[in-house]
């Protein structure tokens, strides 16, 4: 399993950009899901800030659990616009406006601020076809038409997160408190849910 997928990419939380350890486990998080599986040698371990967190999501639970359905309907897919069906995407800061999304410039009478032609305003430059799995798409080269939250198990989730879960082999899940726990085996997970 690709745990990297359930990491975020150039967030400002630099540590959901990568798995961590802590207390025997490798985490990989992006904000909106986890997945803890046995350790891992090789990767940093945890920032103090985010432990309080991370001990909350990993406690033992007594939620009852039961299979993935595997009757889970998918909207339809098209070709991923970000990496352009490659499944690689690099994402980089925009020099020309320094990742603020406009450039200012003056001249003797006034200034101006405009949105940046070389990004279009995103403050990142994205290169398809290089670089990792693509965060749009998570590595998949393509993605659902419409965004169609799906419900697992009472819990309803954003629809690339269902179909990341369905790869985890084995899964279990349980809903609670509007989010869907997961376990396969030795490896423990949570999708928060939407509202």
């Amino acid at each position: 399993m690709d745990i990297l997928k359930w990491c975020a990419q150039n967030d400002i939380r630099e540590h959901f950009n990568a798995p961590f350890n802590f207390d025997g486990r490798t985490i990989a998080c992006n904000g909106h899901m986890m997945i803890a599986i046995p350790a891992v040698p090789g990767y940093a371990d945890i920032e103090e800030s985010v432990i309080s967190g991370i001990v909350n999501l990993l406690q033992p639970c007594e939620f009852d659990f039961a299979p993935l359905p595997i009757d889970i309907t998918f909207p339809k897919t098209g070709r991923c616009a970000v990496c352009r069906g490659s499944k690689k995407s690099t994402v980089t800061k925009c020099e020309e406006c320094n990742c603020q999304g406009t450039v200012e410039f003056e001249n003797d009478h006034n200034n101006y601020n405009h949105t940046c032609k070389t990004c279009d305003g995103e403050g990142y430059e994205t290169a398809a076809g290089v670089g990792g799995d693509c965060h749009a798409c998570l590595g998949y080269g393509n993605n659902f038409e419409r965004f169609v939250p799906i419900v697992i198990a009472g819990a309803k989730i954003d629809v690339k997160y269902a179909r990341l879960l369905t790869s985890v082999e084995n899964v279990e899940v349980c809903e609670f408190s509007n989010n869907l726990h997961f376990r396969s085996g030795d490896t423990l997970g949570v999708i928060m849910g939407l509202r």
